[in-house]
């Protein structure tokens, strides 16, 4: 079986796997400056492999049967005066297995239950602006071991230097908080970066 990537979690899945998904989104313009989303949402999938959450397993592959996924994301924004934007999201999901007629709880890896996001944008001009961002990411469980909760802040500067081409200046990490987003396992902490995009007709 071909293996394959679970771009919900990250998580590896090994084919076949089925998913089926239902969403319903709320979009709420109260005026020109307030907007706000509301999206439940549920994932029924089977056919998804991942490291077991059962340290004496020693980090083999194990089916984790059928996959039910359910949450809400909330994400408001507003613009108090012109060229400000304030903004904020909430996601809550939780997860659940049943295997030979067994329920487990949180069986997917590194699934936090809840994020908060934050984030504060300033367009100067309108070639230019500057983004940022705090990111609050609940505790979740890799492989039987409890991963605290962290948050991290992002700060994002883009700015067009032609017709073709935009400049990127992105801090990510911005107090070095290094959070360990695996088990034994933490991020290079604070990662500065100049990038160029380009695009060609």
């Amino acid at each position: 079986m071909r293996e394959r990537f679970d771009p919900t979690t990250g998580n590896p899945t090994l084919g076949p796997e089925m998913i089926d998904h239902f969403e319903v989104r709320a979009i709420e313009k109260l005026n020109e400056m307030l907007r706000i989303e509301l999206a439940p949402f549920y994932k029924h999938q089977t056919g998804t492999v991942q490291s077991s959450q059962n340290p004496a397993d020693d980090g083999r592959l194990v089916n984790l049967g059928t996959v039910d996924i359910y949450g809400v994301d909330v994400l408001g924004r507003v613009t108090p005066v012109k060229r400000v934007e304030i903004g904020g999201a909430w996601d809550y999901v939780r997860d659940s297995s049943i295997l030979d007629g067994v329920t487990t709880q949180d069986p997917i890896n590194r699934l936090p239950h809840t994020k908060l996001e934050g984030w504060v944008q300033l367009t100067p001009d309108p070639h230019f602006s500057l983004i940022s961002r705090v990111m609050y990411f609940g505790q979740s469980i890799d492989s039987g071991t409890v991963l605290p909760g962290y948050t991290t802040v992002e700060l994002t500067a883009t700015a067009p230097i032609s017709r073709k081409y935009l400049a990127v200046a992105k801090c990510e990490d911005l107090f070095n908080v290094a959070p360990e987003i695996r088990a034994g396992y933490r991020t290079p902490g604070r990662i500065t970066s100049l990038m160029l995009q380009g695009t060609w007709e």
